[in-house]
Order: C-alpha cells, then structure tokens, then sequence
C-alpha cells in the first residue's frame, strides 16, 4: 500500500510574478480518495486569505497571489 500523497497523476506549479497557479489530479484508488476523507467527487470553490482553489469533479486548479515579502524571499529559477 502506498502513502496518499503520493497517488498524484498530474501536480504541476507555475509561476508568472506573483501569482502561483497550480493544477493537481489524483488517481481515484488513493487511500483517502482524491479529496481526502474518501471523497472522490467534487465541485466548487474555495476562497481565503491569497488562495483561491476551483475544484472541477476530478481536478483542482489552485491560484495564489504572493505578499511582498514572500515573493522576495522566493529562490529564483535556476536552470541545470
């Protein structure tokens, strides 16, 4: 059995200044279902403090707007 966590198929950032937005998928056979708590399904919106997450039935799509300090400190993008 595998942690679940880390039953995620697709869990990507991007960033553009400030704004973060992420998408994450997560196969329905996790642990604790998709959403956490057994939920498998689910659709809405989420809103607080700098986060707005949309969650489309299997999916969530995740925006952030970073403070001042917080995108200060972020560590810049350094290719290898």
């Amino acid at each position: 059995m595998t942690a679940w966590h880390s039953d995620y198929i697709i869990n990507r950032k991007f960033h553009a200044g400030r704004i973060t937005a992420g998408i994450s998928f997560r196969s329905a056979n996790s642990l604790m279902g998709r959403f956490g708590g057994g939920w498998n399904w689910k659709l809405g919106f989420q809103a607080g403090g700098n986060t707005i997450i949309i969650s489309l039935l299997v999916l969530e799509i995740r925006f952030s707007y970073d403070t001042k300090l917080t995108y200060e400190r972020r560590t810049p993008c350094t290719l290898k």
